[in-house]
């Protein structure tokens, strides 16, 4: 196969995500309505730069926003739920019961609300250009309730100063569209020192008090206010059940490139550039409220019509192929859905079905309850967040009680972890100088009954307590690295080659978060395997002695990681600093109880993290350090990145990686094999 006829597949990627798709829609009229129902563009000419929402809460999990959302409907507020992710990479679903164009108009709102309701809420700015759709579809920023309105108007000094500063809001504010996980937390957070605390007062709910003390209250009023509210919508025209269900298409992403240059001295200064990659990220939604289809998608590829030398220290994978969860790749180029499923929600019922990744966990960077989605390591841990899990085929319910949640999972098809290719920049091929390996390609399991996945978790919380029992059968996200046999390469020393092999377990585990001193978000899980996998240890000083394959034994095993996000006060000693201000700590640790299995590949790390922003959030600053505790492996890792609030983000970061050589392979650090492999790291993208 010639030069030409490689490029046929990438080709006809690239064409599909930047003609067809976007062909399609600027197909639809310029007034956004089709014949199917309405697009929504993620930001418009008229759309201010930033706005600011009135958030009463932040909960950890989808179904506590969901039951505050329902209380505060019931008191005549029209709430509203964004997702997206905090500094720390959590994912909050927020409740916001208004927008605004300025902060003075927005406090007016939040203060208002703690008085009727004596709670908390805090001002929180959102960027719309990188707003996009979480749960419901309208055209922009969503106007102020009728209650908050009502109250506006009654404390403001005069009824005529009220009254044009109402219409001036209704007038010039678009309806809300929520933000996405990755999206709003990058917008720039302006709150004053108690928003800060009351942002974090409840992890369960952050932001805000329970839900109980929330949905209190004197019900006569509440009753009237909702009356006068119904009245008042049917007046003004407000959208009615039937024009809820209209058919509405939104879409949002960006497209990225990114660069690796490698700093090993030992090396030609033109072998440095190890990764020139360009990346489209599309997210579309079309449907209704109840039903819709939702998509993530990612399509990346190398640009080799500029230089066929480009990409030649990095692979997608060996060969062309469609995996089991469509991710279509071959060497230069690749496609991919972690997100592709089919919506239906039913009064405390939902339902979906595609491909879906699952957030199960609390802890920042290893979650031990994570059961379905394996890892893409095929560039270690530098990965995007949003790139770090792989989605997998299934089918899940959810469901929502008063006073607990209920979410069951079913996988048919099992999706393996993706690991790098062969004779890449991130590929192991030494064990040590006398131990050459060559790792084989990862398989899933069979197609059948017993490789079938199902897992459920119980979610509730109590006085600021959220936690959830979980529990799971069917193939491990983790495979077993099994030594199988020796290879025999020419003008190469016998190599030992490594296959990845994956068993079906079960597993049991919880996890709880809580808020402790309103600064200190506490969270923990950990999860149990009475029948997990490993392989048996050997005398590796002789290849004689090496008895191939090695030995795979049963055992009991368990995971777990406990930390804590301190948001640091910052703004009590600087007055001036309105970033957002978080230290992360985590330990996480996996362990095998039969004391004759070698332990698990990722044991005892460590992982600090401090992140910070400035200049109204166009810098943000991240620095990381992850260690090896037992062997001594080290990852410092800073990261600065410039919001030129105009779409446009650029990003630089450096990552050392070192570790000390051992007496013995065993007790090699995973860090030492790629203590070459220190990298610069810059990419530009832009938002649309």
């Amino acid at each position: 196969m010639n030069r030409y006829q490689k490029n046929i597949f990438p080709a006809v990627l690239i064409a599909s995500y930047f003609f067809i798709i976007p062909a399609l829609i600027l197909s639809v009229p310029s007034n956004g309505n089709a014949s199917t129902g309405t697009i929504t563009s993620t930001v418009s000419p008229d759309t201010p730069r930033t706005v600011y929402g009135v958030q009463v809460v932040a909960c950890l999990r989808e179904e506590g926003a969901q039951r505050m959302a329902e209380d505060l409907r019931e008191k005549g507020y029209t709430p509203e739920i964004y997702s997206f992710e905090d500094g720390t990479g959590r994912v909050l679903n927020t409740v916001l019961i208004a927008m605004c164009d300025s902060t003075q108009e927005a406090r007016r709102f939040a203060k208002i609300y703690e008085e009727k309701e004596n709670a908390q809420s805090i001002v929180k700015p959102l960027n719309p250009r990188v707003l996009t759709n979480q749960k419901k579809i309208i055209s922009a920023v969503m106007q102020p309730s009728e209650v908050l309105k009502k109250n506006t108007a009654t404390a403001a000094v005069t009824q005529e100063e009220s009254r044009s500063a109402d219409k001036e809001i209704m007038s010039d504010i678009p309806e809300g569209e929520p933000a996405s996980d990755e999206d709003a937390a990058e917008t720039g957070e302006e709150n004053s020192d108690d928003e800060i605390r009351k942002d974090e007062n409840d992890t369960g709910e952050v932001g805000a008090e329970s839900s109980e003390e929330i949905s209190g209250g004197d019900e006569t009023d509440d009753d009237e206010e909702e009356e006068a509210f119904d009245e008042e919508d049917e007046e003004e025209g407000f959208e009615s059940d039937d024009e809820e269900a209209e058919v509405e298409f939104s879409y949002s992403g960006f497209i990225e490139f990114e660069n690796y240059f490698n700093t090993y001295s030992k090396q030609e200064f033109e072998d440095a550039n190890k990764k020139n990659e360009i990346r489209n990220r599309l997210e579309l939604r079309y449907g209704t409220g109840e039903t819709y289809l939702f998509t993530v998608s990612d399509i990346y590829f190398f640009p080799t019509f500029i230089d066929d030398q480009i990409g030649k220290d990095y692979h997608y994978s060996q060969d062309s192929g469609v995996s089991r969860n469509l991710r279509m790749s071959n060497r230069e180029s690749e496609l991919r859905f972690d997100e592709l499923y089919i919506n239906y929600s039913e009064g405390n019922l939902r339902l979906r079905a595609g491909n879906q990744i699952y957030g199960w966990g609390t802890a920042d960077a290893f979650n031990a309850t994570s059961y379905f989605n394996p890892y893409d390591v095929r560039e270690l841990i530098f990965r995007d967040d949003d790139e770090w899990k792989v989605g997998v085929p299934s089918l899940s319910g959810m469901f929502f009680m008063d006073s607990f949640t209920l979410e069951m999972v079913f996988v048919p098809v099992h999706v393996p972890m993706v690991f790098f290719t062969e004779d890449t920049f991130w590929s192991i091929d030494y064990l040590d100088d006398s131990y050459p390996v060559v790792f084989g390609e990862t398989h899933g399991l069979d197609v059948e009954p017993e490789n079938f996945g199902f897992g459920g978790r119980v979610s509730a919380s109590i006085r600021g307590v959220d936690f959830s029992l979980s529990g799971y059968h069917g193939p491990d996200r983790e495979p077993v690295f099994l030594p199988s046999r020796t290879l025999l390469i020419p003008d190469e020393p016998i190599s030992l080659f490594i296959e990845p092999k994956y068993y079906v377990v079960d597993m049991v585990g919880f996890d709880v978060t809580t808020t402790v001193l309103d600064d200190f978000v506490v969270q923990a899980e950990a999860a149990y395997s009475p029948n997990k996998r490993g392989f048996v240890k050997q005398d590796m000083n002789n290849y004689q002695d090496i008895d191939l394959p090695f030995e795979v034994k049963k055992s009991p095993y368990i995971s777990y990681a406990v930390g804590f996000n301190y948001f640091l006060p910052l703004n009590k000693l600087l007055g001036e600093h309105e970033g957002e201000s978080v230290f992360t700590f985590e330990w996480f640790q996996s362990k095998y109880f039969e004391s004759e299995l070698y332990p698990p590949f990722i044991t005892d790390i460590m992982t600090c993290r401090y992140e910070d922003s400035y200049y109204n959030s166009r810098v943000n600053v991240k620095v990381t350090g992850i260690f090896e505790m037992k062997n001594g492996g080290v990852i410092f890792w800073p990261e600065i990145s410039y919001d030129f609030q105009n779409g446009v983000t650029a990003y630089l970061s450096y990552a050392n990686i070192s570790a000390d050589e051992q007496t013995s392979w065993e007790e090699n650090s995973l860090f030492y094999y790629f203590r070459d492999d220190d990298i610069f790291i810059w990419r530009i993208r832009y938002e649309y």
